[in-house]
C-alpha cells in the first residue's frame, strides 16, 4: 500500500530512474519549481519517477512506480554543485544516518494492479531504506526510537549556549569549539572535547552515547579524517617532487646550527629529518607562496601538490591572530622582547587556529626569534632550498624593525613604536605566506559578533564558523588619524572568549568556484538592537565593504566590487543573496533584515 503524501519540506528526496544494468539514485533537492527546472538535462520530467519526504524525523515512501527488488543508491545534491556531501541540516537534523555517505537500499513494488512489472531483479524484495513504515511490527520501535531522540535534541535546542559559553574560563590549549549543533551534525572536533565543555553543565556524552551505533561510528570515522587530512599534502609533495624531479623529498639533511635551533630531539649534525616537519616551516612559511618569483625545487612541489590535492588556499585570507599590541607596550619595554612576543603569540595564534600545524608554527616561532643572531649563510646546507637574497632580506627586515623598536623606546616616540610592532606583521604575511591581514576598523560597534570562516579548503575547518563578541574597545589601537581592531586581536570579555561555533550553517553557505573572488568574512550582530553587518571583503587588494543586514533580499549595487562585468555582477548578487539569505535564515529564524551598503574607512592588508 502507498505511504500517504506528506507536505514536503525545504528538501525532498528525488528519485531518479537508471538502466537496468545501472543503479537507480535518490537525490537530495531543494523542494521548488525554480530548482527543478535549472536541473534540466539532470533530472528530467521522465526521470524523476518518485519522491520520498521526510516527516518526523522518519522517510516516508512513495514511489510512483518501482520494481521490487531494484538497487538504489543514494546520493545528495544541492542548488550550487549537485552533488554535496552532507545534508543541511536545518529541517533534517534527524535524518543524520545518511549524513555524507551513499547508501544502497532496496525498495517496495508499487503494487498496481493488472500489470505485470517489467525487468524484475531477483533477490531482495522489501524496502529497507529506514524501515517499512507500512509494517505493523516496526511501528512499536520506531515510536520508541523516535521519542528519545526528540527527548535529547529538545534538550539540547533548550540550552542558551550564549550565556552557557560566558562560564567557560578562556584557555588557550583548551579553546574548543563545540556546540549542540556540532553534536547533533556528528562535528569531527566533538570527540576530542565533548569532556571540556561538561562545565557548562551540557553532558554532551551522554547526548552522543543515547545516538545509535551506526552513527557514533560514522562519526568517529570523521574524526579519524581529520587526523588522516595531516598527510595527505606530505604524500603528495613527496610524490610530485619525485615524480616531477626526480628527487626525494621525504628528508632533508641540515648544518649542525639548524638542527640546534629547531632542536629536535635526538638530532645530529648528518641526521635527515621527515619532510612532513620541514617543508611547511621553511618553505611555505619562510619562503612562502607570495614569493612566486623565487622558485625552489621542494616549493614547487609542494604548491603542485597542493594544487593536485585542492587545497592550494590553505591559509584563510583574513587571519585574525589573539595579539594586543597596546598591551605589550605596556608589558615589554623592550625591543627585542617586544618582537619575540609578536612573533611567539602570532605563531602560537597560528597553531591554535590550524591544529595540524602546530609544530611548523613552533619551529618557525623558534627560528624568526632567533633569526637576528644567526648567520644567514648558515640557515640551510643547500641553497636550493631557500633563496639567498631572501634569506638575507628577511634578516634585514627583522633588523630594521628591531632598530625603529629600540629607537622610539629611547625617545618615548609612542608614534613611531606603534608603527614599528604594526611592521611585525608585514613581516609574518612574507614569512609565513599568509595572502594578507586585514585591519578591521571603524564602523565596529563594541556590542558587534564577528563570523570568521577559515579560509582552508580543508573540510574540517570549512565545517567551522566562529562568533567572536567584541565586548569593549579596549582593543582599538590608535595609529596616525584611524583607529584600528588590531588583525593580531581577538577580543573577549572578562568571563573569557565570547565563541561560538555553528557548524551547519557551512552547508548552505558555500560560494562556489566561479565567486571565489569573494571571501569569507563576516560581522554580524546578535542582540537585536544594532545592524547585522557583513563583510565581504574582494581578494587582490579592491576596498572592503560591509553590508547592514535588516532584511534578506535588498542587496544594493555591487558594480564597485565586480568592475564592468555586468553579467557577473548579476550572478554575484543573486549568488550573495542566496547564501546569505540561506545563512540569516538558519542563524536567525525570526528576525527580519534590511541590506545597507557602507564603505569600510579601512585599507585592505598592508
Amino acid at each position: 500500500m502507498k505511504a500517504t503524501k506528506t507536505a514536503p519540506l525545504n528538501y525532498v528526496y528525488v528519485l531518479r530512474k537508471g538502466s537496468n544494468d545501472k543503479p537507480k539514485r535518490v537525490f537530495l533537492c531543494k523542494n521548488n519549481k525554480e530548482f527543478q527546472n535549472s536541473c534540466k538535462g539532470f533530472l528530467k520530467d521522465n526521470e524523476a519517477i518518485g519522491k520520498i519526504w521526510t516527516k518526523h524525523g522518519r522517510l516516508v515512501k512513495e514511489i510512483s512506480r518501482v520494481h521490487a527488488g531494484a538497487t538504489l543508491e543514494l546520493e545528495i545534491v544541492d542548488e550550487n554543485s549537485l552533488v554535496h556531501q552532507s545534508i543541511p541540516q536545518d529541517n533534517l537534523k534527524n535524518i543524520k544516518k545518511y549524513r555524507g555517505a551513499s547508501k544502497m537500499f532496496t525498495v517496495v513494488e508499487d503494487e498496481k494492479e493488472n500489470e505485470e512489472p517489467e525487468n524484475i531483479m531477483e533477490g531482495a524484495i522489501k524496502f529497507d531504506f529506514t524501515s517499512d513504515p507500512t509494517n505493523p511490527a516496526n511501528k512499536k520501535q520506531e515510536k520508541v526510537e523516535a521519542t528519545k531522540k526528540k527527548s535529547i535534541i529538545k534538550k539540547a535546542s533548550e540550552i542558551n549556549l550564549e550565556q552557557a559559553l560566558k562560564k567557560y574560563t578562556y584557555s588557550p590549549t583548551k579553546l574548543s569549539r563545540v556546540t549542540i549543533d556540532d553534536v547533533s551534525s556528528g562535528s569531527n572536533s566533538m570527540m576530542s572535547t565533548l569532556s571540556q565543555w561538561n562545565t557548562l553543565g551540557v553532558d554532551y556524552q551522554s547526548i552522543f552515547n543515547a545516538f545509535p551505533q551506526k552513527e557514533k561510528d560514522e562519526i568517529q570515522n570523521i574524526f579519524n579524517r581529520e587526523n588522516e587530512h595531516a598527510n595527505y599534502w606530505v604524500r603528495g609533495v613527496e610524490r610530485l617532487a619525485f615524480e616531477e624531479f626526480g628527487v626525494d623529498t621525504r628528508f632533508i639533511q641540515f648544518l649542525p646550527d639548524i638542527i640546534d635551533h629547531i632542536k629536535m630531539k635526538g638530532m645530529s649534525a648528518n641526521t635527515r629529518v621527515l619532510s612532513k616537519y620541514i617543508y611547511h616551516t621553511f618553505n611555505l612559511f619562510i619562503y612562502g607562496p607570495n614569493k612566486s618569483g623565487r622558485t625552489t625545487m621542494l616549493y614547487l612541489a609542494c604548491v603542485e601538490a597542493a594544487k593536485t590535492l585542492g587545497i592550494a588556499n590553505e591559509w584563510k585570507d583574513n587571519l585574525f591572530l589573539p595579539i594586543d599590541a597596546r598591551k605589550i607596550i605596556d608589558e615589554k619595554p623592550d625591543a627585542t622582547n617586544m618582537y619575540h612576543s609578536l612573533v611567539s603569540k602570532a605563531c602560537n595564534a597560528i597553531a591554535a587556529e590550524f591544529p595540524i600545524y602546530a609544530r611548523s608554527a613552533s619551529e618557525v616561532s623558534e627560528y624568526l626569534t632567533k633569526l637576528p643572531n644567526l648567520h644567514p649563510e648558515k640557515l640551510f646546507l643547500n641553497d636550493t632550498c631557500l633563496d639567498p637574497e631572501f634569506r638575507k632580506e628577511l634578516k634585514k627586515k627583522i633588523t630594521d624593525i628591531l632598530e625603529g623598536m629600540s629607537e622610539s623606546f629611547s625617545s618615548n616616540d609612542n608614534q613611531f613604536l606603534a608603527e614599528s610592532i604594526w611592521s611585525v606583521p608585514q613581516l609574518l604575511t612574507d614569512a609565513f605566506g599568509i595572502k594578507k591581514l586585514v585591519y578591521v576598523m571603524d564602523n565596529l560597534e563594541a556590542s558587534d559578533v564577528t563570523f570568521i570562516f577559515s579560509e582552508e579548503t580543508n573540510a574540517t575547518f570549512l565545517s567551522e564558523i566562529v562568533l567572536l563578541a567584541l565586548a569593549s574597545n579596549q582593543y582599538i589601537t590608535t595609529i596616525g588619524d584611524q583607529k584600528r581592531f588590531s588583525p593580531l586581536c581577538i577580543p573577549f570579555t572578562s568571563n573569557g572568549p565570547n565563541i561560538l561555533s555553528i557548524s551547519q550553517v557551512i552547508t548552505t553557505y558555500d560560494i562556489i568556484d566561479e565567486y571565489s573572488f569573494l571571501s569569507r568574512a563576516i560581522v554580524v550582530n546578535t542582540t537585536g538592537n544594532l545592524p547585522i553587518k557583513i563583510d565581504i571583503p574582494m581578494l587582490g587588494g579592491i576596498p572592503a565593504y560591509v553590508f547592514k543586514f535588516q532584511r534578506v533580499g535588498e542587496l544594493l549595487d555591487v558594480a564597485e566590487r565586480c568592475g564592468d562585468d555586468e553579467e557577473q555582477k548579476v550572478e554575484a548578487l543573486a549568488e550573495i543573496d542566496d547564501i546569505v539569505s540561506d545563512l540569516l535564515n538558519i542563524v536567525f529564524p525570526d528576525q527580519k533584515f534590511i541590506i545597507e551598503k557602507v564603505q569600510l574607512s579601512s585599507s585592505m592588508g598592508f
